[in-house]
């Protein structure tokens, strides 16, 4: 994503009211940009659709996509526009209704500058629902670049059913993040003395002395300087979950649950294509898109496997993926495999992108 478009989206920002006077400033000033950058095309209307109706009412703008499954178009995005200074309470509570109808797994709340992301399935008031928050004026590049592509990027809404999934574990993320931040404010505050009773133990224990020679005052005043030690990134507690421990698959830092290898196998294949327009062309044409009577990816479902294969197995077709690539071609994957014969076939499939094997940050398959 190019980053002078936002340095000139700061710029009317900085400007006001004076620059983004209403509502349709902003859809044009702002909202249309942000969408082209993200890699929309909010010129085709039934992609982009203004004015969705919803049973509530209309949402500023529906980002819709034919899902890659059921070949149906379905909103994967609403996207609701305020004044600026008014995405309020008020306007969180108005776009929750909105999504009620369809079922939208992401809410965006905008005045232009602040940008609110909502999971509007989670349970509990609009503000708990809420996974992410940036400011275009006031945040760094970065972090805006970042988020912005993270959630609204083009290149995501392939599957409703990953979309949801991811949006869920964002959520979840958040959720335990927030929860581990308000352990530690009590840990710190000495709200909650349980916790400090526990943490004594454990160092007495460990420092080989006794209880007694470690008073919770004191202990509770050596954290609080502890901390002063610390960087101010370490200082926010940001938290990162460990390794899931459910089979799935990681593309560029974003976890996939699938619990079988052939789903694995399907999500791999969208996220490739997704992300590389050469992908699986390249793989075909490369050496290692076949093994000894069969192909691993092919144009032509017949190609696959051998006549003699498919006569011993008259449903031999449930042993294909259909997935298509950038130019809308479609492609079959075969996954009549072990799970170390999958595991080669996956590496391959992935260094025909230069992706990088076993990464979280490339692609790391959790079997």
């Amino acid at each position: 994503m190019k980053q002078n478009w936002i340095q000139t989206i700061k710029s009317r920002l900085s400007k006001g009211a004076l620059a983004l006077p209403n509502e349709y400033a902003i859809y044009n000033g702002i909202i249309i940009p942000v969408l082209h950058a993200v890699g929309w095309h909010p010129e085709d209307t039934e992609e982009v659709v203004p004015q969705y109706s919803t049973g509530e009412g209309r949402v500023d703008f529906a980002l819709r996509k034919v899902d890659v499954h059921t070949g149906k178009r379905v909103s994967f995005t609403f996207i609701e526009v305020k004044h600026l200074g008014k995405a309020d309470e008020e306007a969180e509570k108005q776009l929750l209704r909105y999504a009620f109808q369809e079922g939208v797994p992401l809410l965006v709340l905008t005045d232009g500058q602040q940008w609110r992301f909502y999971h509007p399935l989670s349970a509990g008031p609009s503000k708990e629902r809420m996974i992410e928050e940036i400011d275009l004026l006031s945040d760094s590049e970065e972090k805006c670049l970042t988020i912005l592509q993270k959630y609204l990027g083009q290149n995501r809404y392939l599957s409703l059913r990953d979309f949801h999934s991811f949006i869920a574990q964002e959520y979840h993320a958040r959720f335990q993040r927030a929860h581990l931040r308000r352990i530690w404010k009590a840990l710190l505050s000495g709200e909650d003395k349980a916790l400090l009773e526990l943490l004594r133990e454990k160092l007495s224990a460990g420092l080989n002395i006794s209880s007694e020679e470690l008073p919770l005052d004191k202990l509770q005043h050596w954290l609080s300087e502890e901390l002063k030690q610390v960087s101010p990134s370490q200082s926010t507690l940001s938290f990162s979950l460990s390794m899931p421990t459910q089979r799935g698959v990681f593309v560029k830092g974003i976890f996939h649950p699938a619990k079988k290898l052939k789903e694995i196998g399907r999500i791999l294949c969208e996220q490739l294509a997704a992300l590389n327009e050469e992908f699986p062309e390249k793989f075909y044409n490369s050496k290692f898109s076949k093994g000894a009577k069969r192909l691993y990816i092919a144009p032509d479902p017949e190609k696959v496997f051998p006549d003699s294969f498919k006569e011993k197995n008259p449903k031999w077709k449930k042993y294909l993926i259909e997935f298509s690539d950038q130019k809308g071609r479609r492609w079959w994957l075969m996954t009549h495999f072990s799970q170390k014969m999958a595991e080669e076939v996956f590496k391959q499939l992935v260094a025909s992108t230069g992706l990088p094997w076993g990464n979280p940050e490339g692609v790391k398959i959790v079997f």
